[in-house]
């Protein structure tokens, strides 16, 4: 046989159910965390160690503890902390809280031990009490029980908030309501009504009001973005996990800008005149940097150069290349070792010498070799130009130098990966068109080398 039910009988279900969950939620207020201020950081500068002490919260709600209110079983002790197990209607006050508007909010456990359905259940108003809630007229839902609420101007259950519903023998169940207005009473005034009997049961309140509102607040962790080359972002986490299970979270960001600052020569070795009979020997350069550690590096073998002076029989050239780690390059430092005419025999060059250079003069203020200078006289070099820098699609490099052979190109990216190789033939100061889409390269530095007849030279690129 099939069962059809009757609409209005399908909507009394729903709401029913609908109710029954409202009964068994308890909405909290979310708590309010404040993380300490952003900061951006100097490069280099190590990021602070996380703080929770530093982080402020307010709004945790009083504790209240844990009861469970449908379990069906005889009120104990560890219920509440008032109980009255004087009569067959057995009464726990679970808490006394009080909400944002100092409103005392009750929470009252019940267990019928009778042998009687239970019909309805009052508490007296105390003096001063101006309204109740849930309010007169509304219906309150609690482990399957429906009640409605009542708060009657006459008759036997004038001055009190009454549930009018039924309790089955065997079962329990809570009762949740805010009295506005008034003071918190000596005793909360219990009337069950079963059968003919109306008993007054009393439960003190005294201690009953739950204190805490406190938290605790932990750090989740950090997240890191980017690198320090590129720029770092660094995301902080902190969570405070109030005394009630209500929980809120927070940010603190830190920002490191990229780094683009060169390093600084704190020694650029001064030329200097050989004393006979001396070993060749150049002083070597020194450099900080803001960020990171400095690489100092020779560039290409020393040079041996004639110069047309009858004090001197040879002027030697070392040249170094200076950069950090983020491949940001300081200028290039170069020193010379002049070598007097009058030592006997005068040094001779390496045996794998094969190139020699002439320089012309020698002034009294030290020399510099740099790109374009014409008293290079054959001394050769490599320079590589990129524009636009930072760019976005279009990429030119541009390569100038002395006596240029073939230029070998590459691109790679922080990690070393090659992303690009190419060679151009020779050519007097050669200029070649990339597009950074084609080459696959996203936002983020990249690293430029070119060589050439054994000199290279390594430019950032950065594409936005």
């Amino acid at each position: 046989m099939k069962l059809v039910y009757p609409p209005t009988t399908i909507a009394q279900a729903i709401w029913a159910f609908a109710f029954l969950l409202i009964g068994a939620v308890s909405l909290k207020a979310q708590p309010t965390i404040t993380c300490p201020p952003d900061m951006t950081l100097d490069c280099g500068q190590p990021v602070p160690p996380p703080d929770p002490g530093a982080v402020l919260f307010e709004g945790c709600g009083d504790s209240c503890p844990p009861v469970d209110c449908c379990d069906d079983q005889p009120i104990t002790m560890a219920d509440g902390c008032s109980v009255n197990l004087d009569d067959c209607m057995q009464l726990a006050l679970v808490c006394i809280t009080i909400d944002d508007s100092g409103n005392p909010v009750y929470k009252v456990k019940l267990y019928n031990n009778c042998q009687q359905d239970l019909s309805n259940i009052t508490f007296d108003l105390p003096a001063g009490v101006t309204g109740t809630l849930p309010a007169n007229g509304a219906t309150y839902t609690s482990c399957g029980f429906t009640f409605d609420v009542e708060t009657p101007n006459g008759g036997p259950d004038a001055g009190t908030l009454k549930f009018d519903g039924t309790v089955s023998s065997g079962s329990s169940t809570c009762f949740e309501f805010t009295l506005i207005g008034g003071d918190i009473p000596d005793n909360l005034v219990v009337g069950p009504k079963y059968g003919t009997n109306n008993p007054t049961l009393l439960l003190p309140t005294a201690g009953c009001v739950a204190t805490g509102g406190g938290g605790t607040v932990v750090h989740v962790g950090d997240v890191s973005m980017g690198d320090a080359c590129s720029g770092q972002l660094i995301r902080r986490k902190y969570r405070v996990i109030c005394d009630d299970g209500s929980t809120a979270t927070c940010k603190q960001m830190f920002t490191i800008p990229a780094d683009e600052q060169k390093p600084t020569v704190t020694f650029d070795p001064p030329n200097k005149t050989l004393v006979c009979g001396d070993p060749i020997a150049f002083d070597l350069p020194q450099a900080i940097d803001n960020c990171s550690a400095v690489t100092i590096t020779t560039v290409g073998p020393d040079k041996w150069c004639d110069v047309s002076d009858p004090d001197y029989c040879w002027v030697i050239v070392r040249r170094w290349s200076i950069r950090d780690d983020c491949f940001n390059y300081a200028q290039n430092v170069e020193q010379r070792i002049y070598v007097p005419s009058d030592c006997t025999p005068c040094p001779l060059p390496p045996p794998q010498m094969t190139e020699f250079y002439t320089i012309p003069t020698i002034d009294d203020e030290p020399l510099r070799i740099e790109a374009g200078d014409q008293l290079l006289n054959g001394l050769e070099f490599l320079d590589l130009a990129v524009r636009p820098n930072p760019a976005t699609s279009h990429i030119e490099l541009s390569f100038t130098g002395t006596d240029l052979g073939e230029v070998d190109i590459e691109i790679f990216d922080l990690s070393g990966k090659r992303l690009y190789q190419n060679q151009l033939p020779a050519q007097a100061d050669p200029v070649i068109q990339l597009n950074a889409a084609d080459l696959g390269l996203q936002k983020g530095i990249y690293f430029v080398s070119a060589r050439s007849n054994g000199h290279s030279v390594v430019k950032k690129l950065v594409i936005l």
